[in-house]
């Protein structure tokens, strides 16, 4: 009995596994932008905010669906907040004239986007195929 519950709990970690590989995501720009890194404030900022790049281009933030867990949990690493309070962040903005990033339905969508415009930023699942795209890391806060 002992071991059957062992072999049961094995089975359901290996299953899990995959599912918790895929939450993880990376942040992805157009190959012609030349930030390499980006801190957490910076990702909130670029996400929320009308923002430039350093030289002169318009942020043109990109996001995956608001079902998507890989947003879920880019928001919450990323913005510092859960995606419902990043959605409703965007209603008070939109009220005052702002205009939320464009949801995308998949990596693909985004990869494509990203490589199309010169000041694109987005995020995808790790698993995604990236060629084409240049992938940023997000330093921690210290």
């Amino acid at each position: 009995m002992v071991r059957r519950v062992l072999v049961a709990a094995a089975l359901a970690m290996l299953i899990a596994l995959p599912a918790a590989a895929q939450s993880g995501y990376r942040v992805i720009v157009n190959p012609v932008n030349p930030v390499s890194s980006l801190s957490k404030g910076k990702m909130w900022r670029l996400f929320l905010e009308q923002a430039v790049w350093k030289n002169g281009d318009p942020v043109i933030p990109v996001d995956l669906p608001p079902t998507s867990p890989v947003r879920e949990v880019f928001s919450s690493h990323a913005l510092g907040m859960p995606a419902w309070v990043v959605a409703e962040t965007w209603d008070r903005l939109a009220d005052a004239g702002g205009h939320p990033p464009p949801a995308l339905a998949s990596d693909g969508e985004v990869l494509a986007f990203v490589r199309r415009k010169p000041g694109a930023i987005g995020y995808v699942s790790l698993d995604a195929d990236v060629q084409g795209v240049k992938v940023v890391f997000v330093a921690k806060p210290r």
